[in-house]
């Protein structure tokens, strides 16, 4: 099953506070317990996730699931007819420092969502594939990853999203690209628990010690688009669960 969703999200506070395009798609890798093909921009990842499944002597928790995060570059392929395909057998993404700062994140945050503790010793293997980066991979990478464990149906406490913003010239930039980042004076990462005021579950900025009101407009600014991109969740996911109804009901006529 594919479904789509295209929206402009204009998130417009004291100053420029714009998220980029966004789309998803699900259930384009079939083999994956849960996808979800995620772009704002032109910054795009795949992300899939397997599981629940025994894990390995080495990594078993015996109280809850071990969430292991591996990240990928990817190739682009021509499908006979048209159309593109997403190679599997590649090499792994080349940026060192955002392999390793993406695979953390995403841990993090799916551990505080995903009811580990309901799944003793087993193992849940989230696979991002890098399609292209263009600005704010760690959101984009986050946002996949809670997109297609809601695709699986693994059970989670709660939902989240993540945003990222930066300052250039002391003007507040939300969702920046690679360009943008570059000559940022500073930059921050959020990923909100939706629904909840307190819930950030993982934070990062970067640049010179800033202000405690820099801090707080970073915060408030990037909470405000998690949320407005939990909100599109929900319904994404509400859309998706009734097309499945209305398919079996099909089948079964």
């Amino acid at each position: 099953l594919k479904l789509q969703f295209l929206y402009f999200i204009d998130t417009t506070q004291a100053m420029t506070a714009i998220l980029r395009e966004v789309s998803c798609q699900i259930g384009e890798l079939s083999r994956a317990d849960g996808c979800a093909r995620y772009r704002h921009g032109e910054t795009e990842v795949l992300c899939s996730v397997s599981g629940p499944m025994v894990a390995l002597e080495k990594r078993c928790d015996v109280t809850k699931a071990v969430i292991e995060v591996v990240v990928k570059g990817t190739d682009e392929t021509t499908r006979a007819g048209g159309g593109s395909r997403v190679l599997m057998d590649h090499e792994k993404y080349d940026d060192t420092l955002a392999v390793s700062e993406v695979s953390a994140v995403v841990q993090s945050c799916m551990g505080a969502v995903v009811q580990t503790a309901s799944l003793p010793r087993q193992r849940l293997l989230f696979t991002i594939i890098v399609i292209n980066n263009e600005g704010s991979l760690l959101s984009v990478a986050v946002n996949a990853a809670m997109l297609a464990v809601l695709d699986s149906g693994i059970p989670c406490t709660s939902t989240l999203a993540a945003a990222q913003a930066c300052t250039i010239d002391s003007k507040l930039i939300l969702d920046p690209t690679l360009a943008e980042l570059e000559k940022s004076e500073s930059a921050a990462f959020f990923a909100h628990i939706i629904a909840s005021d307190d819930g950030v579950v993982a934070s990062s900025t970067s640049g010179p010690a800033m202000t405690s009101d820099l801090y707080w407009l970073y915060l408030k600014t990037t909470r405000n688009a998690s949320t407005t991109l939990g909100n599109l969740f929900r319904k994404f996911m509400q859309e998706q669960k009734g097309a499945r109804q209305d398919d079996t009901l099909d089948e079964d006529v």
